[in-house]
């Protein structure tokens, strides 16, 4: 197998296209990509890794690794085992999978109860083995879910009486309403762990 870094990303994008893979990469946090082929040059697996100043861990400064792809195991552990050689140069602490931010693609699934739903991840369950036998250990967790809204929406509890107001996307002021949803976002979720504000633009 041979392991390979490319640290220009529109080089990068090409080289995936090549393999009909088509990546969002984030270009703000960009470092490099990197991939591991077969003798015949089949592509084997691949990752991007990435570093944000937002994101630290217990004070310390965290690159971050996302774009993740594995055909097996064995490519899987070349990959990550040279990515680590090369993250420690950048920061003391890596994290993943995380493409950049939060505000991509980000974490994987590790209980499957129901079909992946929009916007959550769809990653096959040995990835998560594959981290973990690579020396990742689980940073954060979260319960995700899929209600049934026929009945209409309700706040919930924890707003109270906070004067907020809730009224339907007008597609007609496109521009306008996702204006206020990016402030609103930027503002709700700057408390979150890993935030990191976005550009309207990029938003």
């Amino acid at each position: 197998m041979r392991f390979a870094v490319n640290k220009d990303v529109k080089s990068f994008r090409q080289y995936l296209q090549f393999f009909n893979r088509t990546e969002w990469i984030d270009d703000e946090y960009w470092i490099l990509g990197a991939s591991v082929e077969s003798a015949n040059g089949e592509l084997l697996a691949y990752g991007v890794l990435y570093f944000n100043n937002g994101h630290q861990v217990n004070n310390l400064s965290a690159s971050c690794l996302g774009n993740f792809y594995a055909s097996n195991s064995e490519a899987a552990t070349i990959l990550l085992n040279r990515i680590f050689e090369i993250s420690v140069k950048i920061a003391p602490v890596i994290i993943g999978p995380i493409n950049g931010s939060t505000w991509s693609s980000y974490r994987f699934i590790t209980e499957f109860h129901t079909e992946p739903f929009y916007l959550e991840p769809a990653n096959p369950p040995e990835y998560n083995r594959y981290f973990k036998a690579s020396g990742f250990t689980d940073l954060s967790g979260y319960c995700s879910s899929v209600i049934n809204n026929a009945g209409g929406f309700l706040p919930s509890s924890h707003i109270g009486n906070l004067d907020y107001a809730f009224k339907n996307f007008d597609a007609d002021t496109f521009d306008d309403e996702i204006k206020k949803i990016h402030l609103i976002s930027n503002t709700a979720f700057k408390n979150n762990f890993l935030f990191t504000e976005i550009n309207y633009n990029k938003f």
